[in-house]
Formats: structure tokens, C-alpha cells, sequence
């Protein structure tokens, strides 16, 4: 398993050959892996087989009190969570992303934790939003890229595997994706 520093670092160069769609708004984003078997899953409808090919959902909101996108719901398999918040960091572009005022899980904490004082604070600005919805000062904060982070090879091999005439393909993988984030937030 690799560190939050070492997987950031892969991540930002390779992309690991998996697939990104986004909705257009950019607010929504699934990480998967197209083969053989996930085609046939889109295919048949198949939501238990495209869910085992998701590895990660990011749901973003905007936050207009701070003037920032702010993360409404995230899941992902285990060590994609830091892939998950780059992809959103850099489709928010100097707008930044912020924590959610509600509610930030353990793991979420530690990558935030990271971005401000780890080893992803190299790739990211951490800005003050002055705001004081949590304890931990560091998720009081939105974060802007400093380093650009090339999510479009993803996104090309998203487009790839769900080509088809009339986008089934794409949306039977967003109402899978919406499933899978409802249930696993729903089991935390």
C-alpha cells in the first residue's frame, strides 16, 4: 500500500490508465475501470456488476457564502479517496474546494489534513475562509491547485468506454455511481 504522499505522487503522473465521467456541471464525478466486464454489466443494466468496477464518486456543491465548491459526498475504495479530491480540485479550478460544513469522516480528515500540512500541501494552496464550522482548523479552509494536475486522459478514456448512440452506457454508470455513494454513506 502506498502513502498519501507516494499514491498523490503517482496518481499525478500516471492517472492509472482508469476511466473519470463528469457530469457537466462539473459537480459529479465517477472513477472507474472499463474492460470486458463492465461493458457487458452496461450492457445488461447490471448495477451490482458496475458497481464492482467503480472506484470512486465525488459529489461537489457550491458553496456560495465562501465563494467555493464545497465536497457534499465522496466515496471511494480504499487509497483512491486523495484521486477523488484532486479530480474535484481540479475541475474547480481557482475556485477551490472546502470541506463540508456538516460532516467530514476520518479519512476524509486525513487527506484534508494532508493537503495543509503533509506532503499534498506541495501541490495545493490553502486559503482562510474565516470560517469556524469544525474544530480542526485545517477543514476550515478551501484549496486551490498550485501544481497542474491532468485529468483529461481520464476523461478521454471515460468518453471511450461509454460511447454509444443514445448514452445508456453513460447513464446506467451515473445511476450506479448515485447508488453506490447513497449506500456507503448510508453504512458510515
Amino acid at each position: 500500500m502506498l502513502s498519501f504522499g507516494e499514491y498523490l505522487f503517482f496518481e499525478m503522473r500516471t492517472g492509472e490508465g482508469l476511466a473519470l465521467v463528469g457530469e457537466d456541471n462539473n459537480t459529479f464525478f465517477v472513477l472507474f475501470e472499463n474492460n470486458l466486464e463492465f461493458q457487458q454489466a452496461l450492457i445488461n443494466y447490471d448495477y451490482d456488476k458496475i458497481s464492482e468496477h467503480i472506484f470512486g464518486v465525488i459529489e461537489l456543491r457550491d458553496n456560495q457564502m465562501y465563494q467555493t465548491m464545497e465536497v457534499d459526498a465522496v466515496w471511494a475504495r480504499k487509497g483512491y479517496g486523495p484521486l477523488m479530491y484532486l479530480i474535484a480540485l481540479k475541475s474547480v479550478g481557482s475556485y477551490g474546494l472546502t470541506a463540508s460544513r456538516v460532516q467530514v469522516s476520518a479519512g476524509a480528515k486525513e487527506i484534508w489534513r494532508n493537503f495543509y500540512e503533509g506532503v499534498g500541501k506541495k501541490f495545493i494552496n490553502a486559503i482562510p475562509l474565516g470560517a469556524k464550522h469544525h474544530e480542526e482548523g485545517y477543514l476550515n479552509y478551501k484549496y486551490v491547485l498550485k501544481v497542474p494536475y491532468d485529468i483529461g486522459p481520464m476523461l478521454m478514456r471515460g468518453k471511450v468506454a461509454l460511447r454509444d448512440k443514445h448514452g445508456e452506457k453513460r447513464n446506467a454508470l451515473m445511476e450506479a455511481a448515485a447508488m453506490v455513494l447513497r449506500q456507503k454513506l448510508g453504512d458510515l
